[in-house]
């Protein structure tokens, strides 16, 4: 959305790979049409890593958080939504609380076409599933200060290191402002590490 050397109150990072140019292009169309709709190409930041899986997902996640110039950072899988009310709420909740560690939300899961949801937020002790919901510690999926996610950095993992990710930073969470609302959707199958590789071509 821009590239000049600033200080953006919020950095969306979408990390995507060759071959998955529709689903990258709605994502990144949609946020950026929201952005330029509110006049808020001053404000918000957006960051693409983009590879042909010679990084691992974790060494992705980690430059992209070197890359931001943003108070807050929130990444979105390429193959995952947000509602069209997305940038408004998010960033009228960062002018609103600019001192929290992070903002906190809830995210509508379908897994292998059942619906969940999950509460992602500092307030859950520890990553559960419950008989109804999910819950999750803060991790990329949720806006949290970038100067934390950086002192924290992100493992070279290629599978689970959202939930490692949400482990490490745990600790240096200490206030959240929680938006009670689905703000992220998030669809997959269920896989394990094996079925993971062999779909998205990984090989080591």
């Amino acid at each position: 959305m821009t590239d000049q050397p600033k200080h953006f109150k919020l950095c969306i990072v979408i990390p995507t790979i060759v071959g998955r140019e529709a689903q990258f292009a709605y994502i990144f169309n949609k946020l950026g049409n929201q952005v330029r709709d509110l006049n808020l190409t001053e404000e918000i930041d957006c960051v693409v890593i983009k590879d042909n899986k010679e990084l691992s997902i974790g060494m992705k996640r980690d430059k992209a958080y070197k890359m931001s110039r943003a108070l807050f950072t929130v990444m979105i899988d390429d193959d995952d939504d947000v509602p069209d009310d997305y940038i408004q709420t998010v960033y009228n909740a960062i002018c609103d609380n600019p001192d929290v560690d992070c903002i906190g939300y809830l995210e509508r899961c379908i897994m292998d076409g059942a619906v969940r949801y999950s509460k992602i937020s500092n307030k859950c002790t520890e990553w559960k599933t419950l008989a109804d919901r999910y819950e999750r510690t803060p991790f990329f999926k949720v806006p949290i200060k970038t100067a934390l996610c950086q002192q924290t950095g992100v493992a070279d993992m290629r599978f689970g290191e959202d939930h490692d990710f949400a482990i490490r930073i745990k600790p240096l969470l200490i206030t959240e402002y929680f938006i009670d609302k689905v703000m992220y959707y998030y669809t997959a199958d269920t896989l394990t590490p094996e079925e993971h590789n062999r779909r998205y071509g990984i090989t080591s």
